[in-house]
């Protein structure tokens, strides 16, 4: 049975958790040491999407759900 844990992630400075597997190694791609992998499920759930047209990822689901705080004075 495989370990679980729940992993609090940054992605430019926006926080999202996700349950994770961890692994001792995934590898690299392009000489770079591949840290994690965010499943598809993790993905649909923080609504992060990917822009094939420009290589990129949107994240602009992901920044809808940034809390702002207002200080109401009463």
């Amino acid at each position: 049975m495989a370990e679980e844990c729940i992993l609090k992630g940054e992605i430019e400075g926006l926080e999202f958790t996700v349950k994770a597997v961890p692994v001792d190694s995934l590898g690299k791609i392009d000489e770079h040491e591949i840290g994690i992998i965010i499943g598809a499920t993790a993905m649909e759930e923080w609504e992060i999407r990917i822009d094939m047209a420009k290589s990129e990822i949107d994240l602009t689901g992901l920044k809808r759900r940034e809390f702002t705080e207002f200080l109401v004075e009463c």
